[in-house]
């Protein structure tokens, strides 16, 4: 892992020696990401190639001890990246929906809007009378229930 150039000048503000961190951090994460990391699908995809092979051998032959073991491995590794895998395509679908909504302040509001349309009854109509005051509907429906608890149903 290469080293970043040497910091910013002290003349530079609070903001510029964070960015500048932040940016090298950054750029530090994604070099380890690709050497320890590695590409989840391409991994993935030699596993079970590898399994496939394997399982069409069998079908012709016994698997020797060491293919049975490698075939285990194989078959293990492979249900580890598919979960990893995911787990990090839901993650991007998590940060893009951020990030689209956090962009979007119109989105957000409408949806925080929905959200409390659809969770309030508006009015309520009973036998006798249409209900608007939240207390009255509450009172209503706790009486709806009340006489419904403890009765035998038909």
């Amino acid at each position: 892992m290469e080293l970043p150039p040497p910091w910013p000048p002290e003349s530079a503000d609070v903001f510029r020696c964070l960015d500048y961190k932040l940016r090298n951090t950054a750029k530090m994460l994604k070099s380890w990401s690709a050497k320890h990391v590695g590409a989840v699908r391409l991994q993935l995809a030699i596993a079970k190639e590898i399994v496939l092979r394997l399982d069409a051998a069998q079908d012709r032959r016994s698997l020797a001890p060491h293919e049975l073991a490698l075939r285990r491995k194989a078959k293990l590794c492979s249900l580890g990246l598919a979960s990893l895998q995911r787990t990090m395509v839901r993650q991007r679908a998590r940060i893009t929906y951020l990030a689209e909504g956090d962009a979007s302040t119109r989105f957000f509001r409408l949806q925080a809007c929905h959200r409390n349309r659809k969770g309030h009854i508006p009015k309520l109509k009973t036998s006798d009378a249409v209900l608007v005051n939240d207390e009255e509907m509450a009172s209503a429906f706790f009486d709806h229930y009340d006489t419904l608890l403890g009765t035998p149903g038909t």
